[in-house]
């Protein structure tokens, strides 16, 4: 019989999904919007390709702080919390063997 899945399993699946999917989505419309500002500066201007150059980074650099503010947002980073909590208490932390010779 297969085994039946937990809810929390399914919403933490639901929750990595959402995270990749608006992440690749965030990137893409930033730097596309980017591309169409300094793609129309620069024809405003005569300025080729410096404005699209610079937009596409801006982009870029946008796309990338949204997703991080999504991340922060959804509690990725408390996962990272929760791991450290579990090898901790485990008494497998990397830390601890610094100090250890080999």
């Amino acid at each position: 019989m297969p085994e039946e899945k937990k809810p929390e399993d399914v919403v933490g699946a639901a929750k990595g999904v959402y995270i990749l999917t608006t992440a690749g989505v965030q990137i893409a419309v930033s730097v596309i919007i980017g591309f169409g500002m300094g793609l129309w500066i620069d024809r405003w201007l005569g300025t080729r390709p410096w404005f699209m150059l610079l937009f596409i980074l801006l982009g870029v650099v946008a796309g990338f702080l949204n997703v991080y503010r999504i991340v922060q947002k959804s509690g990725a980073a408390d996962i990272d919390d929760e791991l450290m909590k579990k090898i901790k208490s485990s008494g497998d932390d990397p830390e601890d063997r610094e100090g250890e010779d080999s």
